[in-house]
């Protein structure tokens, strides 16, 4: 069953990053999923059994739950969970004195080399 990508939340916190997907029929839920991507809006996804297709392209990634959609979590769970970093400029570089989670920047920022 194909599914389109309606919005998706990273939390830097935990590295799981929450995205609601809509089916052809309708039928709106949320994926709670942790991998080496970030599943943009627009994104058409498959599941399969160890892995997603993103927009035509199998990624392994791990899903931990699928809950029905609700447009008053979702906006309490998006109010929730932030990332100041990626709001405060239009830096290539992630300069958060905070530990980030997420294996991939949802703002497309690298984290800076860290000195031994």
């Amino acid at each position: 069953m194909k599914w389109t990508v309606i919005d998706t939340i990273s939390c830097p916190n935990t590295g799981i990053a929450f995205s609601g997907i809509v089916s052809l029929k309708m039928l709106k839920l949320i994926i709670w999923y942790e991998g080496s991507v970030i599943i943009p809006p627009g994104s058409v996804i498959e599941p399969f059994e160890n892995s997603v297709k993103i927009d035509g392209e199998y990624t392994p990634m791990k899903i931990y739950n699928v809950t029905t959609f609700k447009q008053s979590a979702w906006k309490e769970l998006k109010d929730k969970i932030t990332c100041r970093e990626g709001l405060l400029d239009d830096s290539a570089l992630c300069l958060s004195p905070f530990r980030c989670a997420l294996k991939v920047c949802p703002y497309g920022k690298e984290r800076p080399q860290q000195s031994a």
